[in-house]
């Protein structure tokens, strides 16, 4: 079966409704990949010169406690982003990103993007808007997760 790259781009919920002159430029700067259960998509420390929009697959995203090991922080799967430490200095994951079942990924890489969006100014604010809503979403589930785990404070 064939496809093209743009097809995968537009139709990821990460995209949705994204104009198709910003889906080309974004495909130049794709490819896809695939990932086995246990492996490491990145780990923390690591650059961060791409992201990855999960086609299929579960990815966790964890940090490493000394007191238990790996913390499962987030669990993603089809339809997610997955990578933003390349958004911001330094340009490292503060995170691991283990393949929790077979996984299939779009890879962007960020690097090619950031030298874009210096030229495309519509297609870096396009992108970033829809980043920003991510991390807003991330850091929610962070907090909540955190209160759970430590109570509120009264």
């Amino acid at each position: 079966m064939s496809f093209k790259i743009q097809d995968v781009l537009s139709n990821h919920q990460f995209l949705a409704g994204m104009d198709m002159r910003h889906v080309e430029v974004l495909a130049s700067c794709s490819s896809m990949a695939s990932f086995s259960s246990g492996e490491y998509i990145f780990r923390q420390g690591q650059k961060a010169e791409r992201f990855y929009l999960i086609r299929s697959g579960q990815v966790d995203v964890e940090a490493f406690s000394a007191a238990g090991g790996p913390v499962i922080l987030q669990s993603l799967k089809d339809g997610d982003v997955l990578g933003w430490s390349w958004l911001m200095p330094p340009y490292e994951w503060r995170f691991d990103a283990r393949v929790v079942e077979p996984t299939e990924v779009v890879i962007l890489n960020a690097k090619d993007l950031l030298g874009l969006f210096a030229k495309n100014h519509e297609l870096g604010y396009e992108l970033m808007k829809r980043f920003l809503i991510v991390i807003a979403e991330r850091l929610e589930a962070e907090r909540l997760q955190m209160v759970s785990l430590y109570g509120a404070h009264s």
